[in-house]
């Protein structure tokens, strides 16, 4: 092979290379950057309400979801899932009683239910029994910041860690038409994803079933699991849904990084896939023109896995030439754009994330192995 045909193969090799390498790497850093429960990957979680009416401010019914309209959500691409909020329908309070330590604290409670399947946490005994010593209760990862940052500071409070939270218990009074029903509950974990205080459904169910005021309503709010936000926002603008609009935000830029990487990967994987031909293409080439060399050296008592060696050793300097570039170009694109980066993963390394790296290197051997399996099956028939 002549010398500018090496280049060509080295270069299709380093550019293919390159593209795979700031993709994953890009990749990684976005999933770090997002909430660690979120996958760039993976399905946006939406909690969908109407909007209040005049008549729902004044008292004059709610705004639920019908079947229908849940059903019209569900049949929309896209949209892989779909849950209920099951709200309490019976009046509770909250009681942390500290003893010496402190006066006794009351206030009323709410709480609502998700299907297990949307949780992004799930504390443990959270397929609670009425035979349980406690309730475990799961609180927004915004409310531990909001007394930490906002409430203490200016009541001269304490900060409180998840984990010193996690350790406190406290008790739950349901109001009932023979008194109250005293159940002990704790702070069994934090969401990122949902912002409302959640217990576990079987208790929710069993508590309403009985001590609820009512027949249940329609639910006020649903979950919904989206891999392509793009016909819900279409429909919420039709029907008057609403969301919060930072995780709306949040979906519509996922989904394009998401294009962006998978993109990236896609041309990468295709260019390095061309490149690996040429590779091998190389060898074919390389042992055809010495074939005269090849079969003198069999005659003179050498087996083709040592004529191969000898043979893969050149290939391979080429091979290790191009993941070098491309190892090193992508560390210096980083290094070159980190302003840019910073502003959207926030503030990174120069090395990207060491699995990234065991792709990249895991891509190499696997390039190896297939150029040394080729390389040896021709000398192999050659001398046979």
């Amino acid at each position: 092979m002549k010398r500018w045909q090496r280049i060509l193969v080295l270069v299709s090799s380093f550019v293919g290379l390159l593209l795979i390498w700031i993709s994953l790497a890009l990749y990684f850093d976005i999933s770090k950057a997002l909430n660690e429960t979120e996958r760039l990957f993976g399905d946006q979680y939406l909690v969908l309400n109407k909007r209040v009416s005049v008549f729902g401010a004044l008292g004059m019914g709610r705004s639920g979801f019908s079947i229908e309209e849940i059903k019209s959500v569900e049949d929309l691409k896209g949209v892989t899932d779909v849950g209920e909020f099951v709200s309490n329908r019976f009046r509770a309070n909250a009681i942390a009683d500290f003893g010496d330590m402190g006066p006794l604290l009351k206030t009323e409670l709410f709480f609502e239910s998700v299907p297990d399947r949307f949780l992004d946490t799930k504390p443990a005994g959270w397929k609670w029994r009425p035979t349980d010593p406690d309730v475990p209760i799961i609180v927004p990862s915004d409310y531990l910041a909001l007394y930490n940052f906002g409430f203490a500071p200016g009541q001269d409070l304490p900060q409180i860690s998840e984990s010193v939270a996690k350790m406190s218990a406290f008790k739950i009074s349901i109001e009932t038409p023979t008194g109250p029903q005293i159940f002990n509950a704790r702070i069994g974990g934090f969401s990122d994803r949902i912002n409302t205080i959640l217990a576990p459904l079987s208790f929710l169910e069993y508590a309403n079933e009985q001590f609820g005021l009512g027949q249940r309503e329609a639910p006020q709010r649903i979950i919904v699991a989206s891999d392509d936000i793009s016909a819900l926002e279409k429909l919420m603008g039709e029907k008057g849904y609403e969301t919060s609009e930072e995780k709306m935000q949040m979906g519509k830029e996922k989904l394009i990084a998401q294009r962006i990487l998978s993109i990236g990967l896609i041309l990468g994987f295709f260019i390095v896939i061309l490149s690996l031909g040429s590779f091998l293409q190389m060898t074919d080439l390389l042992i055809a023109r010495s074939d005269q060399e090849i079969r003198t050296l069999g005659y003179l008592g050498y087996t083709y896995s040592q004529l191969s060696k000898k043979i893969f050793t050149q290939i391979i300097r080429v091979i290790a030439i191009s993941f070098l570039l491309a190892f090193l170009g992508g560390i210096v694109l980083r290094w070159k754009l980190s302003a840019f980066l910073a502003v959207l993963v926030g503030e990174q390394n120069v090395i990207p994330s060491s699995l990234a790296i065991v792709i990249l290197f895991a891509i190499l051997l696997s390039y190896a192995a297939l150029v040394y399996w080729n390389i040896l099956r021709q000398t192999k028939r050659m001398l046979a």
